[in-house]
């Protein structure tokens, strides 16, 4: 039996090349979706402000959210491919001044 190696050789390239093309990057969450997931989360609440941004080397939706009847705001952060909730944290008006404060810092830097 004479076997030629080029038929395997060239079948093992086009899966590799197939796989490839096939492998889509995962789908990023939009800001709505993410919105709705922390809306969840956060019930009886009213939307502040969304941000995407890069927290312990995850791309995650920061969404701010104002419970009904309070000053404070609740930061709740969606990982932003899975729609994980990574974690929520509370904010008194102080420290919403203090975050804009250092925001605005920031953004001065070059």
């Amino acid at each position: 039996m004479n076997v030629k190696p080029i038929p395997v050789a060239g079948l093992l390239g086009l899966l590799l090349v197939g796989a490839t093309v096939l492998a889509k990057p995962p789908q990023r969450l939009s800001e709505q979706a993410a919105r709705a997931i922390a809306q969840k989360r956060v019930p009886n609440s009213a939307f502040e402000h969304a941000d995407l941004e890069r927290e312990d080397g995850r791309l995650c939706w920061s969404i701010d959210l104002r419970p009904n009847g309070s000053n404070n705001v609740i930061e709740v952060q969606v990982d932003a491919y899975t729609g994980e909730v990574i974690k929520t944290e509370t904010e008194t008006p102080a420290q919403q001044r203090a975050e804009k404060i250092q925001d605005a810092k920031e953004a001065r830097k070059p």
